[in-house]
């Protein structure tokens, strides 16, 4: 709270202001659940197109709106999952939340979805580091020279330490949704299709309306088969 109160030459005083500022330092808290995909089969195809063709000539013959509206979204429905059984679409709903309760109810949310990758060249590194490793050990177990041996240990305990240290997979981000002020304080859906099989994360960041960023980053896994 600022207060203020001013006195001129002549002794006469002011009526005392106060104003309160409210200070919101609370960093959002970020939670993701692991998520699971479902892949929709290509034998389904012809069911889907079958039943898409049955509700768009319904739409075409009906009169009724409400009816006529019914059979349009229906078969908006069908020709969407044919579509995604021809190409065997797998689907996955991601789900995530942020809660802040001194935000208002609303914060930016940064939603990003990577695929787990694996590096030719790191293998081919860390494969390197390995054969190095094991043959420096095997040449301190069999030397009996001091000397020989401590330079042998030194050798096997660095190419050890650089062979685990190299990280063979790593993640390639291929997809981002950036929400503007959105609702949060509850578990919120974002649908997500992809086609390539694979190990997959998803990360969820945020930032309240008093740029706080988040307390924790959340990280949830899916898996496509």
């Amino acid at each position: 709270t600022i207060k203020t109160k001013s006195t001129d030459r002549a002794g006469n005083e002011s009526t005392l202001s106060s104003q309160t500022i409210n200070v919101d330092n609370y960093r959002p808290r970020t939670y993701a659940k692991k998520a699971k995909a479902r892949r929709v089969s290509r034998k389904k195809a012809p069911r889907y197109l079958r039943l898409y063709r049955l509700y768009r000539s319904k739409r075409l013959i009906t009169r009724d709106k409400k009816t006529r509206k019914l059979y349009k979204q229906q078969s908006s429905k069908y020709l969407r999952a044919y579509r995604d059984a021809r190409r065997n679409i797998a689907t996955v709903k991601i789900k995530w939340k942020v809660v802040d309760p001194y935000t208002g109810k609303k914060a930016k949310v940064n939603l990003r979805i990577q695929k787990r990758l694996k590096s030719k060249s790191r293998a081919k590194k860390k494969a390197r580091y390995k054969k190095l490793y094991l043959k420096n050990w095997k040449l301190y177990r069999k030397s009996r020279n001091k000397k020989l041996k401590r330079r042998y240990k030194r050798r096997y305990r660095k190419y050890k330490k650089a062979y685990r240290k190299v990280k063979v997979y790593g993640y390639k981000t291929v997809k981002q949704a950036n929400y503007g002020l959105t609702t949060i304080n509850r578990w919120r859906t974002y649908k997500f299709k992809m086609r390539s099989k694979g190990k997959y994360r998803f990360i969820v960041k945020a930032k309240d309306r008093a740029g706080n960023t988040q307390k924790n980053t959340a990280v949830a896994s899916i898996t496509v088969k």
